[in-house]
């Protein structure tokens, strides 16, 4: 049977029951030292001690989980965060005036989350990463009010029937030298609201180089609530081969066909090879709905959307101003069957 994301989410908020106890540990950049307790009237310093103190205190068993409020700007090498403070639904939240900010070093994933308990990640910048910034396997993350930006492996990466919620983000100047600069999204159920999308590139020279913005493959199995992207920007992103705003595409023909919801949403100024703004490929149905597609490039063919195989798009919303540039010609749609 599927599951339910929002069903999930509330239990992960703490808005249902739950067997977990949760320890709350503060940690301040600018007035905490690692002598003191890790409380709001004490605050921890370092991540490494907050890591630490959260290792002494059961991080890891079923009964324990954690919520890190986090005050100022971090700058983290190597392994301060461990893998284990994400494993039993703890939560990492920013508190003071504007976003705590996490500055990585390290090359490989700025936060790996992974085991099946949802992360909750509100009012943080995690930005500098030599690598991804966020990366989600067989897991979950609920995002609020959060930055993910210069990357160089991209913003967000989820797979292997994970999920992903997002409200009121921002995913900005990220690379990648494959698929999805902005966010990749594969074997995965997704909601984005409010958020915006932009100037994310993919920088690689082969065909796998899709979906400047966002690049979705496949859906899952393992909860019903698919992919809608409502109310958000996404623009100003570049893709080298097709899909400068969004590619969907489906790879594990053995998966399940699935359908992508578009509501209130503006997708412009993205640019790629094929498909400025969005390409859709077969058993991929994209349900369009109060849609602005607007002043996309394509250098080669269709400057807006690309519709391919037996893919349909219900069009509600503006579709114009999106150009092919070897003819300089207006291009906004083009359906085909290869």
């Amino acid at each position: 049977m599927k599951q339910k994301l929002m069903i999930c989410a509330f239990a992960a908020l703490g808005l249902i029951g739950c067997k977990h106890y949760t320890h709350e540990v503060y940690i301040s950049s600018i007035n905490g030292s690692d002598d003191n307790l890790g409380t709001q009237e004490s605050p921890f310093k370092t991540i490494a001690r907050a890591h630490n103190f959260a290792i002494e205190n059961g991080i890891g068993e079923d009964t324990a989980s954690f919520t890190f409020y986090l005050e100022g700007t971090f700058e983290i090498e190597g392994d301060d965060w461990g893998t284990g403070l994400y494993y039993h639904n703890n939560n990492i939240i920013g508190y003071g005036s504007g976003n705590a900010v996490l500055k990585f070093s390290q090359k490989d994933n700025g936060i790996w989350l992974e085991d099946e308990a949802p992360t909750n990640l509100k009012n943080l910048t995690i930005s500098n990463v030599s690598g991804c910034g966020i990366n989600i396997e067989n897991s979950g993350a609920f995002m609020e009010n959060c930055i993910i930006e210069n990357c160089t492996e991209g913003g967000i990466r989820t797979g292997f029937d994970s999920y992903l919620y997002m409200k009121n983000c921002i995913v900005r100047n990220n690379t990648k030298t494959s698929s999805g600069a902005g966010i990749e999204a594969s074997y995965t159920a997704m909601h984005l609201d409010n958020c915006q999308i932009i100037n994310n590139k993919t920088v690689g020279e082969s065909v796998s180089t899709n979906g400047g913005g966002i690049y979705i493959m496949n859906g899952t199995e393992k909860y019903e609530d698919g992919y809608l992207i409502e109310n958000c920007v996404i623009s100003g992103n570049e893709a080298h081969n097709t899909g400068g705003g969004i590619c969907a595409n489906i790879r594990d023909i053995e998966r399940e066909p699935y359908t992508i919801k578009i509501k209130n949403t503006k997708i412009s100024g993205n640019t790629a090879y094929d498909a400025g703004g969005l390409v859709v490929y077969e058993f991929v149905t994209v349900e369009a709905s109060d849609v602005e597609v607007t002043g996309n490039t394509a250098t080669n063919s269709c400057g807006g959307i690309c519709v391919i195989d037996n893919t349909l798009i219900p069009a509600k919303g503006t579709l114009t101003g999106n150009y092919v540039c070897k003819s300089n010609t207006p291009d906004d749609m083009i359906t085909y069957k290869r």
